[in-house]
């Protein structure tokens, strides 16, 4: 599987979830050691920490109105 696949995969949303649970529970001390555990990349778990959310649930770069602009225009 392509690096990047396994990040798209909702098994990998799942994990990350369950590692933020164990790392704010305490009952795995490190971020390192929770990024092991459930085999998820350090950085996309370090990142998703700091409360950003993933790429796929934010609007893309290209779109020029938000998403009550769009609204206001389809009523």
């Amino acid at each position: 599987m392509p690096p990047n696949a396994a990040k798209n995969d909702s098994s990998y949303e799942g994990r990350l979830a369950l590692a933020i649970d164990a790392l704010t529970t305490t009952k795995i001390a490190s971020v390192r050691h929770a990024a092991h555990v459930f085999d998820v990349s350090r950085t996309t778990f370090q990142e998703r920490l700091k409360s950003l959310s993933e790429r796929a649930k934010t609007c893309p770069n290209s779109q020029k109105l938000t998403p009550s602009e769009e609204k206001s225009l389809h009523d």
